[in-house]
């Protein structure tokens, strides 16, 4: 007979945490999808607060992944568990892309969240056991790395966060640096047994506050939440469109002051007035600002950067 493991509680604060990870992140897709239904101007989500408050949602996930990943692992690898869960991630990880190629063909999704935490979870076989040490020199390699090489080029490497050319998506998180938080939960964990210190985790939030059952269960089924949480929420805003429409003026405002801000870091403020007025008011005339608000057309497109570039012309001529 096969030796008997030692049988290891849940540990509930791990499903919870992953819980707050989910929370964080339908918080900030209802903003994204706020945004794509022109209730909010289009780079607002990309921009300040938003973009750390996404960057530690997406650290969080990676980290709880490679921590979970030590824990499923601690005692040799479960092959068959293992391969079940890998290949289900990436199923799920093929759809999105799949399907935002169907649906956002300019922006989808070839390398996301999903993505990252399948090659984190393979990858991280491999330091199940090396020295503490090493983990952590590597972890802070990997996430120094893109700020160093930037020397790979073309789709084929586009993965790997070392390319300047990688395509835009509406999900990038690539290998490097991603892999470094992931590195991280999987040392942490590490150092934890280590030090029997994994009791600390069991037992959940002990204050029964409203939403404990609830993140516990989440974090417990977060592939399924993560799958649905999007179609819900498009869903329930497209019905709000129906009946409270966005105000497209207001967006106009918001983006107005952006255009205005960003140009006045390297123009006068009175030629940049001048430019992002003759830049709207010409899409309009055109027949381009609600696209053009909505997102459905980048100021990159040909028809937009004529405009802008007809109104860098003339902001400059009556200045002189």
């Amino acid at each position: 007979m096969p030796p008997r493991l030692p049988y290891y509680p849940r540990l509930q604060w791990v499903d919870v945490l992953r819980g707050l990870a989910l929370a964080g992140m339908i918080i900030y897709h209802f903003i994204w999808d706020l945004s794509y239904f022109s209730y909010l101007a289009p780079g607002q989500v990309s921009q300040g607060g938003l973009r750390l408050f996404a960057r530690i949602v997406a650290f969080s996930f990676l980290f709880l992944a490679g921590f979970s990943l030590f824990l499923a692992h601690r005692n040799g690898v479960a092959w068959k568990a293992f391969w079940q869960r890998f290949f289900m991630i990436a199923a799920v990880a093929f759809l999105i892309s799949m399907i935002t190629w169907w649906l956002l063909p300019d922006n989808f999704i070839y390398f996301g969240i999903l993505h990252e935490i399948a090659l984190t979870s393979l990858a991280g076989l491999l330091f199940l056991g090396t020295p503490v040490v090493i983990n952590l020199l590597l972890a802070v390699a990997v996430f120094v790395l893109p700020a160093i090489c930037q020397c790979l080029s073309g789709p084929w490497f586009w993965w790997t966060g070392l390319t300047a050319d990688a395509r835009p998506s509406f999900d990038y998180v690539p290998f490097f640096p991603w892999f470094s938080a992931g590195f991280l939960g999987l040392t942490a964990a590490r150092i934890m047994r280590r030090h029997n210190r994994l009791q600390w985790l069991e037992g959940g939030i002990r204050i029964q506050w409203l939403f404990n059952g609830w993140l516990q269960w989440a974090g417990r089924h977060s592939l399924l939440v993560y799958l649905v949480h999007q179609p819900v929420l498009l869903g329930m805003l497209y019905l709000c469109t129906l009946v409270f429409p966005p105000s497209l003026a207001t967006v106009l405002s918001e983006m107005e002051n952006e255009c205005q801000l960003a140009c006045e870091q390297e123009i006068g403020r009175a030629v940049c007035e001048r430019f992002c007025r003759c830049s709207f008011d010409a899409m309009e005339r055109c027949g381009l600002l609600n696209l053009y608000i909505q997102g459905k057309i980048k100021a990159t497109e040909s028809s937009i950067a004529e405009i802008r570039s007809y109104c860098a012309y003339r902001s400059r001529e009556q200045e002189n």
